[in-house]
């Protein structure tokens, strides 16, 4: 994450999303709780995983548990062919290996 040093308009948005509800409204959405298991489960996906992979076997760290994926394959690739869902994860896709 870049620093852009204090931003008390960004702060005061974040605050009012909190205290209105709308925050705990979103995450509470079904599909807000599928896209951020979905994230999850890509993110072990990405090149710099695997490489903290290989760094943790080296150094005898723990190895982070994997994460199955949070659908079933047919429901995760229907899922996928949903225009909303792709807009927003959009992005995200590079540089994984899935």
């Amino acid at each position: 994450m870049i620093d852009q040093g204090d931003n008390p308009t960004k702060r005061c948005s974040i605050y009012s999303e909190i205290s209105s509800g709308a925050f705990a409204r979103e995450w509470q959405n079904p599909l807000s709780r599928l896209k951020h298991r979905v994230l999850r489960f890509f993110a072990t996906r990405q090149k710099l995983h695997k490489i903290e992979k290989r760094v943790r076997e080296r150094l005898g760290f723990p190895a982070v548990p994997e994460l199955h994926p949070p659908e079933k394959p047919e429901v995760m690739e229907k899922l996928m062919k949903d225009p909303q869902i792709r807009e927003e994860l959009s992005g995200f896709f590079d540089g994984m290996e899935y």
